[in-house]
């Protein structure tokens, strides 16, 4: 009795706290999904603890009043990038995403000052992220950036930063998780937008709905 107990006490520390960070050829389904369960709550977990409401505000209402938002992203932050541009489109804010950076560059070339740029880059180092970014600050825009924790490039174009986790090793799992980190942020930002005006959310949310189930019926 004593060693199944000492046994199953060792199962459950393996399954929960002794996780490689790296997948192995050797790792069974049931430790991949582990080790991604793992990881990702890590993320999340440290994404809400390094999140500083006063600027997630802010820049909330930056969204909401500017002109034109501009969202900047390659790859993995493209991807968040779709993702909160097809929610602002529902809420009526004018974005664009722009997945050739040379279409993009051309558009920001026409920003204003009334205008709002949120580029997302995982290291803050990715090149035609922060050109696009140094572009927008020099031009007068409001200039937003998501990236890792740490003194980056486009931190220094950035007049508003918000911040996923560090994550050492580009290989590991980490560097899934922190699209998700990216996700959650850009959740929040929408969500807040949304809380402001809840009536007219549901009327816009309802309305968009009702135009997407027209077509469908066609």
């Amino acid at each position: 009795t004593e060693l199944k107990l000492e046994l199953a006490k060792a199962e459950e520390i393996d399954e929960n706290f002794a996780f490689d960070r790296i997948i192995k050829e050797s790792d069974s389904l049931k430790t991949v999904v582990k080790k991604s369960e793992h990881e990702n709550m890590q993320t999340f977990k440290k994404t809400y603890r390094l999140l500083d409401l006063n600027d997630l505000a802010e820049v909330s209402h930056k969204l909401k009043t500017a002109r034109t938002v501009y969202l900047v992203g390659l790859g993995g932050s493209g991807v968040v990038c779709e993702d909160l541009y097809q929610k602002l489109i529902r809420l009526n804010v004018n974005a664009h995403y722009f997945r050739d950076f040379h279409l993009l560059m051309s558009a920001l070339t026409h920003a204003t000052e009334d205008d709002l740029c949120l580029a997302l880059s995982y290291s803050g180092e990715t090149r035609e992220v922060v050109l696009a970014q140094k572009q927008a600050y020099e031009q007068g825009l409001c200039t937003v950036g998501i990236s890792q924790v740490g003194n980056t490039s486009l931190n220094r174009y950035s007049q508003h930063m918000l911040y996923v986790p560090k994550t050492e090793m580009p290989l590991r799992l980490g560097s899934i998780s922190s699209r998700f980190a990216m996700l959650a942020l850009t959740d929040l930002l929408y969500l807040e937008l949304a809380r402001q005006d809840v009536s007219k959310t549901r009327k816009q949310i309802i309305s968009t709905r009702e135009t997407i189930e027209q077509f469908e019926k066609k």
